[in-house]
Parts: C-alpha cells; sequence; structure tokens
C-alpha cells in the first residue's frame, strides 16, 4: 500500500515540479510540502489542497486506504429532503 508521503511525492516528480513549485500551486508553505513528502503528516485540508494541485484525487488515497474499492453518491446520504418527507 501507497503511503502519503510516497504518493504526494511520486505525483509531484510525476508533473515535473519541485516543491516549491506544488507549495505556489496548492497554497501550501513550502517547509509544509516538505514535512508531508518526509513523514506523511499534515492537516486533512492541507492534504486535500496538495492532492487538488497535483491533480490526484483524494479518494485515490483515502479510498484504498480505507479498504473500500469505490464510493459512489448513492453510497452516500447528501441531503435530508427525504427523510423529512
Amino acid at each position: 500500500m501507497a503511503s502519503l508521503c510516497g504518493l504526494v511525492r511520486l505525483a509531484r516528480q510525476r508533473e515535473e515540479w519541485t516543491q516549491a513549485d506544488l507549495a505556489r500551486r496548492s497554497g501550501v508553505p513550502m517547509t509544509t510540502i516538505s514535512r508531508l513528502e518526509r513523514t506523511g503528516l499534515a492537516s486533512t485540508d492541507t492534504v486535500f489542497k496538495v492532492l487538488f494541485a497535483l491533480n490526484t484525487e483524494p479518494d485515490d488515497y483515502f479510498l484504498h486506504r480505507l479498504g473500500i474499492a469505490s464510493l459512489t453518491f448513492s453510497n452516500c446520504m447528501w441531503d435530508n429532503k427525504e427523510s423529512n418527507t
């Protein structure tokens, strides 16, 4: 199973970006990018910003980590309209 730090590093390298490039495109400080690639530690908000900048779907990583093969909108209840009728 791929680690978050490995996923971010490989995706960044695939784009041929430096950590500074990723920091600028994601709006996340370069020191945070560096820490994320070294340790995998970052807030959920930071992880989503970085993955979005890398054009990597968050579910590619998180669903795999949770052992879920796929997720569709039918698996989730996004509003309560039906339950209020």
